[in-house]
């Protein structure tokens, strides 16, 4: 197995995450979501008002390729076609060391992914991956990571009509932002929506932590 240990490339994640989170900051503002409440309220979904049971109910729903998947995962969970590259990034902050793979379908990347039993000289059949983190660059995947029938495919709308309030909502100069649907309880368990300037969802981040 190969194995980059990147530093560099570790700020830049350390980025992405802390904007996963829907932390509010550069040229993104944290929005009022009382508006949204009321949809939740009204639309019948099932989902309910309280974060925890709302982000559990969710993951519940993950599906990839039409399979449903329960997170964490090994490769033995995959649909057919899936796999997990056995080139693994690798860096070391505060201490700790953190580890992210990738997500290979008929041998092309599709998803980052992390990993949460990383140890020297892993394998791909001894991962044990604690995300999903997929973003739709072509129109062939857009449905591929699916929470509840919302894909790739689906508009900013369409997720608050399902389901309901968001923990945070970022948004940013250009009209594009984030969803984020976290837990009280558990940091390191939430689901983010990314959408472009025209509500179309580009990316779909479903972190479990456990």
């Amino acid at each position: 197995m190969k194995i980059r240990t990147i530093i560099i490339t570790a700020v830049l994640t350390l980025s992405m995450a802390a904007g996963m989170a829907g932390c509010a900051g550069g040229n993104g503002s944290v929005s009022d979501t009382s508006s949204v409440s009321q949809v939740s309220q009204e639309n019948g979904s099932g989902y309910s008002d309280d974060n925890d049971t709302k982000v559990l109910q969710m993951l519940d729903k993950v599906t990839l390729n039409g399979k449903p998947m329960k997170i964490p995962y090994k490769q033995s969970d995959l649909p057919e076609g899936f796999s997990f590259d056995d080139d693994v990034s690798v860096y070391e902050k505060d201490g700790n060391t953190y580890a992210y793979g990738t997500l290979l379908l008929n041998g092309k990347k599709v998803s980052s992914m992390n990993i949460s039993n990383y140890k020297e000289n892993i394998t791909p059949d001894e991962i044990v991956a604690s995300s999903l983190d997929y973003t739709f660059l072509k129109e062939d995947y857009a449905g591929l990571v699916e929470i509840d029938g919302i894909s790739g495919k689906s508009k900013r709308g369409e997720i608050l009509s399902k389901f309901g309030e968001p923990s945070r909502i970022e948004t940013f100069d250009d009209g594009s932002g984030v969803l984020y649907y976290g837990m009280d309880s558990n940091d390191n368990t939430y689901i983010d929506f990314w959408y472009n300037e025209d509500s179309t969802i580009n990316t779909i981040s479903i972190v479990n932590e456990i």
